[in-house]
């Protein structure tokens, strides 16, 4: 083993590869994030929606930054431009919006935290508008070299088969879902009646409990 003698403008850079573990518990459309129970914000300001979470978010949402932690609307930090002739701008606003509301340049234009997202399911039939669907072919069809199974006109296409896709937003994973971390579980009453996870580390979901076993009942990107 050799050994390096680091002088004093060396720059050492270590990279940690994080893996956090992230559960959604989905009961009559309510979502449970970690486990965590809802906490209503004690701010004491009718202008703070009743539904808004103690950390600034409404229920059902995780907070990036959890910025504006049980903060009254008039203590809350924010994001703001310059209104200038560079049309810097935020997303929420539209160009109609902006030329309107903010007439002079100068004018400070204030954006909001705090930045949230949770999980969503979409069905998809026969009947369903399926344009988010299929803007998904590409990149299904693109992982076909790890199963079958990743095959959008066999398995995915709407006018073939129904279509039960769960969105999951970047901001519980960031760049990539690990492979064969995924793992479903179906309670009814209760009672554990089947699960499903990517056993095989390629995205195949293959059911591991229930009345049938060993079958792929879909896949996760």
């Amino acid at each position: 083993m050799s050994y390096y003698k680091f002088r004093p403008n060396d720059l050492f850079i270590n990279t940690i590869e994080a893996y956090p573990n992230v559960s959604f518990y989905v009961q009559s459309g309510s979502v449970y994030i970690n486990d965590r129970s809802f906490i209503t914000s004690s701010v004491a300001d009718m202008s703070v929606p009743l539904d808004t979470r103690e950390i600034g978010v409404s229920k059902n949402y995780i907070s990036l930054y959890e910025y504006n932690i049980n903060r009254s609307p008039s203590q809350n930090i924010y994001p703001y431009v310059i209104k200038s002739s560079n049309r810097t701008n935020f997303k929420i606003f539209s160009d109609a919006y902006w030329n309107t509301q903010y007439n002079y340049d100068g004018e400070k234009v204030i954006g909001r935290y705090n930045l949230s997202a949770s999980i969503s399911r979409v069905y998809y039939d026969t009947t369903a508008p399926t344009r988010h669907l299929r803007a998904l072919k590409n990149v299904i069809d693109h992982y076909r070299y790890l199963s079958p199974r990743f095959d959008y006109d066999t398995y995915y296409s709407s006018s073939v088969n129904t279509v039960n896709m769960i969105d999951i937003p970047s901001i519980f994973y960031g760049s990539s879902i690990k492979k064969g971390s995924v793992n479903l579980k179906f309670y009814v009453t209760g009672t554990l009646a089947a699960q499903a996870s990517d056993t095989r580390y390629n995205g195949e979901l293959v059911q591991v409990s229930g009345n049938v076993t060993g079958g792929i009942i879909g896949t996760v990107l």
